[in-house]
């Protein structure tokens, strides 16, 4: 997976290029509205998500030699990996170009790129969530969903629409500037509780069929 560390390198770059233009304290933290009310160092700001951008890679890299299901997860990796890993670096060189350019002197609301971004990025997974198979690192990982394939399955086709509906509903949120962030945590409080009980309910249903529970 070459496209997402390449990625990561163009961070670097721009770091290395934006550095010397950096003041010595640089927007890092924003609140619900969008407007700026933290600061770090100009090293900080640099240094800080290139590295989690470049651990996160390293630790996809490092999923399939720990995993228990790794046949599933070399099957991921083969079709969708790098793709799915690409997007998530995508994800945060876009989050890093918008801090530079706040660094630098630009003025806009946080919200215009945190809320598109995500959007982008609950759509994507909610697109690939379905092609996940059982796994201890990558999905819907609930105790349900890990002790029986079809529940596995039956959570990821749902959570797959789930994810999609949240894209859209995310996007229709930005009309709504002043609540997109409450809105935005709402839904992916709702996403997360929904999944979870949704899988225990399938899990229910299979058991009292005598069916799929097939453990590890």
């Amino acid at each position: 997976m070459y496209y997402p560390l390449l990625i990561v390198l163009v961070m670097i770059f721009m770091g290395a290029y934006f550095y010397p233009q950096l003041p010595a304290r640089v927007p890092s933290h924003w609140d619900a509205s969008g407007e700026v009310n933290g600061y770090s160092s100009r090293a900080v700001a640099v240094v800080s998500l290139p590295l989690i951008a470049l651990l996160l890679y390293g630790f996809f890299l490092l999923i399939p030699r720990i995993e228990v299901f790794r046949k599933n997860v070399e099957s991921f990796y083969r079709t969708s990996g790098p793709g799915f890993v690409s997007v998530f670096m995508l994800f945060f060189l876009i989050l890093y170009v918008a801090t530079l350019l706040a660094g630098v002197g630009y003025q806009f609301s946080m919200n215009y790129v945190i809320l598109p971004l995500l959007a982008l990025l609950f759509g994507y997974i909610g697109i690939v969530l379905p092609t996940v198979k059982r796994n201890f690192f990558i999905g819907i990982r609930t105790p349900w969903t890990l002790a029986s394939e079809r529940v596995w399955k039956k959570t990821h086709e749902m959570g797959g629409k789930v994810f999609i509906g949240m894209a859209v509903l995310m996007l229709v949120a930005m009309l709504l500037p002043a609540h997109a962030f409450w809105i935005m945590m709402i839904l992916a409080l709702f996403a997360v509780v929904w999944t979870f009980v949704y899988s225990y309910l399938e899990f229910r249903k299979e058991k009292r069929k005598g069916e799929g529970i097939d453990g590890l």
